[in-house]
């Protein structure tokens, strides 16, 4: 079974993914280490800052219980903060739900059609 970690993610019109929201029970709603609004730089170590969702999808998902590092900032100029998540059932999701990105601005969290571009 392919699980995410439980992050909702939301593509700015620059490519970045920022954290929207978490899923309940998901390891990154459990680690209370990542909030809304930061952005996601690095998975395992691989820059992923502004590459497609389909690519960066393929790093996020993977087998029930196995480990993902997630490396997020909360401002341009700021540390990365990395944080070690477990992939679990309550979090599973297609790669091909993944790939589904929206432009968002980042300020307002919103967008014209409401769709949501990813849960991982």
């Amino acid at each position: 079974m392919t699980c995410g970690v439980g992050i909702t993610f939301v593509e700015d019109e620059n490519g970045a993914l920022f954290v929207k929201s978490f899923v309940e029970g998901g390891s990154a709603a459990e680690c209370g280490q990542i909030e809304r609004g930061d952005v996601l730089v690095e998975v395992d170590g691989l820059n992923v800052y502004c590459h497609p969702p389909q690519r960066i999808g393929t790093h996020l998902l993977g087998p029930e219980g196995s480990q993902v590092q997630l490396g997020f900032q909360r401002s341009e100029t700021g540390p990365i903060r990395r944080v070690l998540l477990v992939r679990n059932s309550h979090t599973s999701t297609s790669p091909a739900a993944y790939a589904q990105a929206c432009s968002l601005s980042p300020a307002s969290y919103t967008n014209q059609s409401g769709d949501v571009s990813a849960r991982t």
